[in-house]
């Protein structure tokens, strides 16, 4: 599972990563790209192709807001 969250990473986020590189700087543009993309946009396939906020909203195991 390491492995892939490294490569979508790399294919999805370094690759369109722009700003200076910094520690701190990278790791709060990373950190906000998770929040915003990976865990509320991106489908995951492991998750029936729903992103994370969708498959916990769906099944109702938690209240997600909006």
């Amino acid at each position: 599972m390491v492995e892939r969250l490294n490569r979508t990473f790399r294919e999805e986020f370094w690759v369109h990563y722009e700003e200076e590189v910094d520690l701190n700087t990278m790791n709060f543009h990373l950190k906000r790209w998770t929040e915003k993309v990976y865990n509320r946009k991106r489908p995951h396939w492991s998750l029936g192709y729903r992103s994370p906020w969708e498959y916990l909203r769906d099944t109702g195991f938690v209240e997600c807001p909006t």
